[in-house]
């Protein structure tokens, strides 16, 4: 009985003394140093009610409608005057992780795939909402929403999983059929030439989209990570065309960006011990 309590204990300091050598190889890793083509050109703190951000999108004239991720609430935020103007309550509290907006309706996705669509949310009488399961599920952590180029369709990257070894993959949603593209639009080729070998392995292993949007002039695809936070730019065609690493300090958990008409680009901040914030920045690709 000795020997085996003996070797049981051994077996647990073994599992204690791997888990702690784990530990702390992961948090000497050193983050990888910040790109040098983007400004920060404003920035807006937002409300406590914000500070759990975790979604964005343009509306018009400086407005930008937001959710976070624990009630189900739209909030319009004013930029001109520094705060929320609106609130629209859409559903129970829940996981909503993005919005999109689509002519006169909203989009918003919960992290287990459900799409809930909120008819005419701007109109005052009372709101419309339903909603319908993707093709995704939990384990694939659902945290972006976008149009297309075009403005007819929802497209949306899995934040936990990988379509193939080499890949991870952008997929469209029809709102009209509630049909998910089986197979990914655009997928993102991890051995593009500007991955260098460690940042293959990062985005194969470690890149989890919290974000995305299409820009309205160029047609680029911006593809955002909190965890670690970077932009990701895709052409049409889904080569990459830049990785943009942000600086910790202004981007501790980017979790939405916007992009205007115009081109002016927008990203939310999620609290994480701090003031929640959306900058506006110049990117130079």
């Amino acid at each position: 009985m000795k020997n085996v309590k003996l070797t049981f204990a051994l077996v647990v300091i073994g599992m204690v003394l791997v888990a702690v050598f784990a530990y702390l190889m992961v948090s000497h890793q050193k983050p990888m140093a910040a790109s040098t083509n983007y400004e920060i050109v404003k920035t807006w703190p937002l409300q406590r009610e914000l500070e759990e951000i975790s979604g964005i999108t343009w509306l018009t004239d400086n407005t930008i409608a937001c959710i976070q991720d624990e009630n189900g609430l739209i909030y319009i935020y004013d930029l001109e005057q520094g705060k929320v103007v609106e609130r629209i309550n859409f559903a129970g509290d829940g996981d909503y992780e993005a919005i999109a907006v689509m002519d006169d309706d909203a989009f918003v996705m919960r992290s287990d795939g459900r799409l809930f669509k909120v008819a005419r949310f701007r109109e005052s009488e009372q709101k419309t909402t339903t909603y319908f399961q993707t093709n995704f599920t939990p384990n694939d952590d659902m945290e972006s929403l976008a149009l297309n180029a075009t403005g007819d369709m929802l497209l949306t990257i899995p934040k936990q999983t990988n379509n193939t070894e080499d890949a991870k993959g952008i997929y469209e949603i029809d709102p009209e059929t509630k049909q998910t593209s089986s197979d990914p639009i655009i997928e993102i080729k991890i051995n593009d030439s500007l991955f260098n070998k460690n940042e293959q392995r990062a985005v194969r292993t470690r890149f989890s989209p919290s974000d995305m949007a299409v820009h309205p002039q160029t047609g680029d695809f911006y593809l955002m990570e909190g965890v670690h936070p970077k932009l990701v730019v895709l052409d049409q065609k889904g080569l990459v065309k830049d990785i943009i690493f942000l600086d910790s300090k202004n981007f501790a958990q980017p979790e939405g960006i916007a992009i205007s008409p115009t081109g002016r680009i927008y990203i939310a901040n999620e609290g994480n011990a701090g003031i929640a914030t959306i900058h506006e920045v110049i990117i130079k690709l």
